[in-house]
């Protein structure tokens, strides 16, 4: 059972914290995205994709969840460690946690000028 909780934790942080970076990245090889300096030097009003209903649900829903979600890891993992007696599940948590506010940061630079 710990073993998949935790291997579900690590799945849906990966989906949540590359999700984000690969749509944008996507974009700004193939479709013409241009960087955040360009678009205000052009005069782009707003934000490129700040318009669009997908925008909200791959781009600034994987932020929030990512926002939050060290403190369901952090539950988790202390539930765990109480459990088992094994301090090596806090361990675990905090190396989590510090992975899910990293994307977070990660993508609060990188992505969220598109969508402001």
């Amino acid at each position: 059972m710990q073993n998949l909780t935790i291997k579900i934790i690590l799945l849906v942080t990966l989906i949540l914290g590359s999700l984000p970076l690969l749509i944008y990245y996507a974009a700004r090889l193939w479709f013409q995205l241009p960087s955040e300096a360009q678009w205000d030097k052009n005069g782009g009003n707003g934000s490129p994709w700040g318009n669009e209903v997908w925008d909200a649900i791959f781009i600034f829903l994987p932020l929030l969840l990512l926002i939050f979600s060290p403190i369901i890891t952090s539950a988790i993992s202390i539930a765990l460690a109480i459990r088992e007696r094994r301090a090596v599940w806090l361990a675990l948590g905090a190396v989590m946690c510090l992975v899910q506010w990293g994307f977070a940061y990660w993508q609060f630079t990188v992505v969220y000028w598109t969508i402001e």
